[in-house]
């Protein structure tokens, strides 16, 4: 099973970080870490300059799976973004797509992508409960 793990932070908040650190337990080939490309290289350059000894979770980001650029101001935008997301995923060939972080209008993108509710998970369910 492969999971796709889509995070379109760009701050070194302790959640942002944990999703991170918590990779380096994963098999690399389990997972594709998915990430905007503009929040890629604010998250390195923020956990370069604040991350400690970050060369861990900097190789993880520096082979996240870059998606176009996020920076979606209006509700529609954010329903397209996710439909791009969830059309990657698909492509990519992954079997769960799960999102750590809240947003309300992504997942509506996700679902008319045809990832259905039971192939998506928000940190709201455990990723375990989605397998």
């Amino acid at each position: 099973m492969k999971i796709a793990i889509f995070t379109h932070v760009d701050s070194l908040s302790g959640g942002n970080y944990r999703v991170v650190n918590v990779l380096r337990f994963f098999p690399r080939d389990k997972y594709v870490l998915l990430m905007p490309r503009n929040r890629k290289y604010a998250f390195i350059d923020v956990l370069t300059r604040f991350g400690g000894n970050p060369d861990a979770l900097l190789s993880i980001i520096n082979n996240a799976y870059e998606l176009r650029g996020y920076s979606c101001k209006d509700v529609p935008c954010h329903i397209k973004y996710g439909y791009y997301v969830g059309k990657v995923v698909k492509d990519l060939g992954a079997d769960i797509l799960y999102i750590p972080h809240e947003n309300a209008y992504l997942p509506l993108g996700f679902k008319a992508s045809g990832i259905n509710g039971q192939n998506y998970s928000s940190r709201h369910q455990s990723l375990a409960h989605s397998l």
